[in-house]
């Protein structure tokens, strides 16, 4: 069905779904990089991406249905759901970056715990 064939409020609320199962992961991934499990992050950061890319595909299908001159009733609900998507990029995109630096974080310091357990 495309997205011109759902209410804006059914297209609302699954932009909003994935967007928050995006964003949710995302956190979780750099809860777990702060923890050290990286196989748990690696887990997070690809159900996230899988979220957005469901995001995405909404978000595709209502612009070609767009532009083939079909209607979508836009409303508050909408412009929200895409808000939330918007939060959602911006998030991962983060996150990824947080964990890269943690990564650099957790390394120095285990460089720092060997040379100051070699001094002593």
């Amino acid at each position: 069905m495309s997205e011109s064939k759902k209410t804006a409020e059914q297209v609302s609320f699954e932009l909003i779904s994935h967007a928050g199962n995006s964003k949710s992961c995302s956190m979780e991934a750099m809860v777990a990089a702060e923890r050290g499990n990286y196989e748990l992050v690696d887990l997070k950061l690809k159900e996230a991406d899988e979220e957005l890319r469901e995001a995405h595909q909404i978000q595709t299908s209502l612009l070609t249905d767009f532009a083939r001159g079909e209607k979508l009733e836009v409303d508050v609900l909408l412009v929200h759901a895409q808000d939330h998507l918007n939060g959602a990029i911006l998030t991962y995109d983060f996150a990824k970056k947080v964990i890269s630096l943690t990564r650099r974080v957790q390394a120095l310091e285990e460089k720092v715990s060997r040379i100051d357990q070699d001094v002593r």
